[in-house]
């Protein structure tokens, strides 16, 4: 492998994993800002409606879960055969 495989493969693994880390980091920013806002809604919602006591937080954290699962399996299939 020459030398610009090489520093094309490192930079892309490097921006790969900050960008889980980023997608872990807007995660829990979400479940945080949710938290507050939900409880008011849920009283309000109580009263009324008893299917929507789910904390949005749940649905932030499955979606920063996924995307960094996908962007592990992308990592994992397509530079499998690099040499760092």
């Amino acid at each position: 492998m020459n030398n610009n495989n090489r520093l094309t493969a490192n930079t892309t693994t490097i921006t790969t994993h900050t960008t889980t880390i980023i997608m872990a980091a807007n995660t829990i920013t979400i479940m945080r800002n949710n938290k507050q806002s939900n409880k008011q809604s849920n009283k309000l919602n109580n009263s009324n409606n008893k299917t929507n006591n789910i904390d949005w937080g749940v649905y932030g954290a499955a979606l920063g879960l996924l995307f960094g699962f996908l962007t592990f399996s992308f990592n994992l299939v397509f530079f499998q055969n690099q040499k760092f």
